[in-house]
């Protein structure tokens, strides 16, 4: 069986908030703000495959290593 390696990407602070508005913006058409805030006000559908996988990178960016 082939090994599959994933491709690690280290971005800094910033380029992780760059990279994450950048693709909340292309989900949702909300900037990262606003996202945030709909989110934390429940007003998102969370059944919704593109919010949950838009949260889950809000998550990751979170962590701190």
């Amino acid at each position: 069986m082939a090994t599959v390696e994933t491709e690690i990407i280290d971005f800094s602070p910033e380029e992780y908030e760059a990279f994450l508005a950048r693709e909340v913006e292309r989900g949702t058409g909300l900037d990262l703000a606003s996202f945030v805030r709909a989110y934390g006000a429940g007003d998102l559908d969370e059944a919704d495959p593109e919010v949950a996988r838009l949260v889950g990178l809000l998550a990751l960016g979170q962590n701190e290593a």
